[in-house]
């Protein structure tokens, strides 16, 4: 029997049925312009992450993807153009995306999507996206809980799995040296968190970075550094550790929490500054010194002036004694 999703609730007088509403997370990356005839970039991917059948559960039955160049809303989301080409629904949690063409560059374009579950319930549209043309050059936040061990002949090196909405994958670098050189060990990007890497001849110490990779192109600061004696266990380096913020994607309306991970020799006059997608500094949050161990950072979406920020991406940066680290945080209305 088909699990109830509905449930009544009871108002005064009238009776009414609801059930949970599917949000879709919508992000927009122009793809490189083409080169041939001299055609420019006219065209975008939207990503979103699937929701389920029941809340955040199964396969939903049907997407419906709306273009408009004027602000859609429910009541004027069934007169907007219907995308063609939507992929049908992947099971929940899934990242899905559809390429959408013919767009005028310059124009802003609105774009919401629902979901259809198998009894034929439309969810509530999703976030407004808007396109207006500016790109995405923010790179990724760095991997973290980077971590090593050996297996034989191989190195397994290990990560934590980036919460990046536009992720591509990874890019793995070794060196046998304390000071380096690092080299490419992956091949390119690769899509798991996870490398085994064949033990070096005559090395005695490897040492690790990670890089997280957009579907743009754009490539991360490297993890904190992580150093393998092929002899012993891991060592675990003694350098502060930013992870990714959740939610990520996040509402305006809500505040944004940074997990920091801090040595047991603390840091010292630690900063949080917030970068917009211009670069251009719009908060900063003085933290003083941190003690050891995990600590939970928080941004209220609010610039310096108290104001709360617009949508969009937004590059957090924490500033400690011992160096900087960045992590993206995706703002939507």
């Amino acid at each position: 029997m088909r699990r109830a999703r509905r449930k009544r609730i009871q108002g005064g007088s009238h009776t009414r049925w609801g059930w949970f509403p599917l949000a879709l997370i919508l992000l927009l990356l122009v793809l490189a312009p083409v080169l041939a005839h001299g055609q420019t970039a006219d065209t975008v991917v939207v990503r979103w992450t699937a929701p389920g059948d029941d809340g955040h559960v199964g396969t939903a039955a049907l997407y419906e993807l709306r273009l408009s160049q004027s602000p859609i809303t429910a009541a004027n989301f069934a007169a907007a153009l219907a995308v063609t080409g939507v992929p049908a629904p992947a099971p929940a949690g899934s990242s899905q995306s559809v390429t959408v063409r013919g767009l005028t560059p310059g124009v802003t374009y609105y774009i919401a999507a629902r979901t259809q579950d198998d009894a034929g319930n439309w969810s509530p549209i999703s976030n407004i996206a808007r396109w207006d043309w500016i790109l995405d050059a923010a790179p990724p936040g760095a991997p973290s809980g980077v971590q090593a061990s050996r297996d034989g002949d191989v190195v397994r090196v290990r990560w934590d799995a980036s919460p990046e909405a536009d992720l591509a994958g990874y890019r793995v670098y070794r060196a046998v040296q304390t000071a380096g050189p690092f080299s490419l060990i992956s091949g390119g990007t690769i899509t798991t968190n996870e490398l085994a890497d064949p033990v070096p001849a005559h090395a005695t110490t490897v040492w690790y970075e990670i890089s997280a990779v957009d579907i743009r192109g754009n490539e991360s600061a490297r993890s904190t550094r992580v150093a393998f004696s092929l002899s012993t266990t891991v060592t675990a380096s003694a350098e502060v550790k930013v992870e990714g913020s959740f939610p990520n994607p996040s509402r305006i309306d809500s505040p944004v929490t940074i997990p920091v991970v801090v040595p047991a020799s603390g840091v010292t006059d630690a900063v949080v500054e917030i970068l917009d997608s211009g670069q251009r500094r719009v908060r900063r949050i003085e933290l003083g010194n941190l003690g050891a161990g995990r600590q939970d950072l928080t941004w209220d979406g609010k610039n310096d002036a108290g104001q709360t920020c617009a949508p969009g991406v937004y590059r957090g940066w924490l500033v400690t004694n011992q160096g900087r680290q960045a992590i993206r945080v995706v703002r939507v209305p």
